[in-house]
């Protein structure tokens, strides 16, 4: 409608189209306000996350400081300098007896307090204790005291032992041949180690493992803002296998204990962060496959050492944005509903002005394209209802007289096809008596020659001339319908009449291997040619057993609804196409093979059945089939004619 979209396109834009533009670029000016102030949020949540691990970091190097100046280390520290100068070892032994028995109580008293260790100067362990229970030193080394672990045999490890300053807390990595925490593998943390020196120099080493548990708690409780995740990455080590591990992750469900056993890397597990962190040392960035904002810091852990760790907390990016998302949502809403509220004003608009006359313009059209049963109902000014009730008028009109002439050619039609049936008729009709009556009277002459016992040839040749008399009836009542002669009118019975036409075909049924099943609802009352009706179910007796499967069963059921008697002959065959329905009842038009079928029995039928006031009908069966009905009015008479007639022939 023309008419509906120039009113559309002129109330639209200037009424809404500024407004929703205002109303986005506000949300997008509130969303990224509201990222700026989320990022700020973040990066102070890395600097505390950073202060915390600090604080508990700074906790284990108090804790060993202050153990190494306890009585019972430097007493040990002491008894191992007189071992040096060969002094007693018994001394020394006693000495690491009370350690031992000081750290036990030290443990049970600090339980975070993990694994504590006294090296001496080439890395061999002396003293261990762990879970508040010492290990007795039953390895033998090179020395002359015995160690609590087999020897490390690492000359890197004591060399970087050698390096520490005296007196200085620092941080180290155990070697691997050691029980860390009770378990061996990879520490996420480093050591803290303390050396203990006296005037001479260095003697031995202190050394606790970090607690991971007390670390994995304090990692947990650190506040994320906005929900976020936080990982934890070891990041520019000078030990290439531990560059790039991941020691914690929120999301990928890896602590500092699991971490031990199975080291992620940074660039297999999160490639895009890699390839952030090697550009700069913190920053913020989106990661879209991931739909998160990502930040990320450098942080240095150790004082003594140039490893660091990358701390990086993120955010869904949808939860971030879903706000603004409903509001954008909203604004879209609000479009719609003003393009369909504008949509329905200038279609009201446009119906008052111009409906009518467009719905006459469619009618109009669509008459001439066929569509004869459509009809208007016009509003607005009379001179316009005026000419759709004419339009309607002309339509009915057209109508009546295309019924009229379709029902003249089908009546036309069928009265031609009779009329040849009629002719067909007689000549067949004149050309099967002469035969019939030639065999009537050879069998005379049979008759006359046959010895007086020959009981059984006499019979066959009296059941020979009764069919050739049957047959010679049956000619003689074709003649007569091809005539337009009425043949012998009788009233009888149906059901009579229907139990003797199975008895005649019933040597038709047994050849095609079918039974015939039959059901009497109630019987009626038929006037006409008993003889010609019985061709006419023959033919269509014949058609279902030829139709039916071997095996099969052909139903007949005998009914009346006091109009009409109504014969259902049914099969299970393969039921009525389109063209065979459509030529069903033309001459010689048949769907049997050559030589098996004329094409002429369903046209003597219907012809039979229209002489005598019927029709036949033809239709799908369901289930499968075909189902051929026989209609034919009731006689007027009383019922007792019925029983006056019976069975017997009319």
């Amino acid at each position: 409608m023309q008419l509906k979209n120039n009113i559309f396109l002129w109330l639209f834009p200037a009424a809404f189209v500024p407004l929703t533009i205002l109303g986005l670029g506000a949300t997008a000016w509130m969303e990224q306000r509201s990222l700026a102030l989320i990022d700020a949020d973040m990066t102070r949540s890395l600097a505390s996350i950073g202060a915390a691990i600090e604080r508990r970091l700074l906790v284990e190097r108090d804790i060993v400081s202050g153990l190494a100046g306890v009585p019972e280390v430097v007493r040990l520290r002491d008894a191992l300098r007189a071992v040096e100068r060969g002094g007693s070892v018994a001394s020394a032994e006693t000495a690491r007896a009370q350690l031992n028995r000081f750290l036990e109580t030290f443990q049970s008293v600090r339980v975070s307090l993990d694994t504590v260790r006294l090296l001496d100067r080439n890395g061999n362990t002396l003293v261990k204790v762990y879970d508040a229970q010492h290990v007795e030193a039953s390895f033998d080394g090179l020395g002359s005291l015995t160690y609590a672990e087999a020897e490390p045999d690492d000359p890197a490890f004591a060399n970087e032992l050698a390096a520490l300053l005296p007196d200085e807390t620092a941080t180290i990595l155990l070697p691997r041949s050691m029980f860390v925490a009770g378990r061996r593998g990879r520490m996420p943390l480093y050591n803290t180690v303390r050396p203990l020196a006296d005037d001479e120099g260095t003697l031995a080493f202190l050394t606790t493992d970090p607690p991971l548990g007390p670390f994995n708690r304090v990692l947990a409780v650190t506040p994320r803002a906005h929900d976020a995740t936080l990982m934890i990455v070891e990041n520019g080590s000078p030990t290439t296998d531990r560059d790039g591990v991941v020691l914690y992750d929120d999301a990928g469900d890896i602590d500092l204990w699991s971490v031990r056993a199975d080291a992620v890397d940074l660039e297999s597990h999160y490639p895009r962060l890699a390839a952030q962190q090697r550009l700069q040392s913190a920053g913020i960035f989106d990661d879209d496959e991931r739909a998160s904002r990502v930040y990320f810091q450098e942080f240095l852990p150790y004082p003594d050492r140039l490893t660091s760790w990358l701390l990086v907390l993120q955010i869904d990016r949808d939860r971030l944005i879903e706000p603004f998302q409903r509001v954008r949502m909203g604004i879209g809403a609000g479009l719609l509903a003003t393009l369909l509220l504008t949509l329905l004003l200038a279609r009201r608009a446009a119906r008052q002005i111009a409906r009518p006359i467009l719905q006459l313009t469619s009618g109009l059209t669509a008459f001439g394209g066929g569509d004869r049963d459509r009809r208007l109902t016009l509003q607005g000014p009379d001179e316009i209802r005026a000419a759709g009730e004419a339009f309607n008028r002309m339509q009915v009109s057209l109508q009546t007289a295309e019924h009229e002439r379709d029902q003249a050619m089908v009546a036309q039609y069928r009265s031609r096809r009779l009329a040849s049936l009629g002719q067909m008729a007689a000549g067949i009709a004149h050309e099967i008596s002469n035969p019939v009556n030639t065999i009537l009277s050879l069998t005379t002459l049979i008759e006359r020659d046959l010895p007086a016992d020959a009981t059984t040839i006499r019979a066959d040749v009296a059941s020979i001339r009764e069919e050739c008399e049957r047959a010679a009836k049956t000619v003689h009542s074709i003649l007569n319908f091809s005539r337009d002669i009425g043949g012998d009118v009788a009233r009888f019975g149906a059901a009579a009449w229907l139990h003797d036409t199975l008895s005649l075909a019933e040597k038709e049924c047994r050849a095609c291997g079918v039974a015939v099943a039959v059901t009497v609802d109630n019987d009626c009352l038929l006037e006409g040619d008993y003889n010609l009706l019985q061709r006419a179910l023959r033919n269509l007796l014949e058609n279902a057993s030829q139709a039916s499967p071997p095996g099969g069963i052909v139903e007949i059921r005998l009914w009346g609804d006091g109009v009409h008697c109504h014969v259902d002959v049914m099969d299970r065959g393969p039921g009525l196409d389109e063209v065979q329905v459509d030529r069903a009842f033309d001459p010689f038009f048949t769907t049997k093979s050559e030589g098996q079928g004329s094409g002429l029995g369903l046209s003597i039928s219907q012809g039979i059945v229209q002489h005598h006031g019927g029709e036949v009908e033809l239709r799908n069966r369901e289930g499968g089939g075909a189902v051929a009905r026989i209609l034919l009015p009731i006689a007027d008479a009383p019922a007792a004619d019925v029983d006056a007639i019976g069975a017997g022939e009319p």
